[in-house]
């Protein structure tokens, strides 16, 4: 980087890295519900909660990753504006 636009490009990345790393770790399997052999209502809304939660939680994964991915185009463009600054710079003194 020509740094034009002041970005610790290393720390950075090392953020994103870290925030991606987070991001994966995240679980969404609930394991398997016990099997149960009366009808037991607050139970079963337990469970319908469960796997509601469940679902959101995964929802919430894939958008944390596509904000991942947004983030390190903006880096990246940022990046390239930096350089293409620095090479007017150097050629319009």
């Amino acid at each position: 980087m020509a740094d034009i636009i002041v970005l610790n490009a290393v720390a950075y990345q090392e953020k994103l890295d870290a925030f991606n790393t987070s991001a994966v770790a995240i679980t969404t399997d609930v394991g398997a519900l016990p099997e149960t052999s009366s009808s037991i209502q607050t139970l079963e809304k337990y469970q319908q909660a469960l796997l509601a939660v469940g679902k959101l939680i995964e929802l919430y994964k894939v958008l944390l990753q596509k904000d991942i991915s947004s983030v390190s185009q903006v880096s990246q463009d940022m990046s390239d504006t930096d350089n293409a600054l620095s090479t007017i710079m150097n050629t319009n003194p």
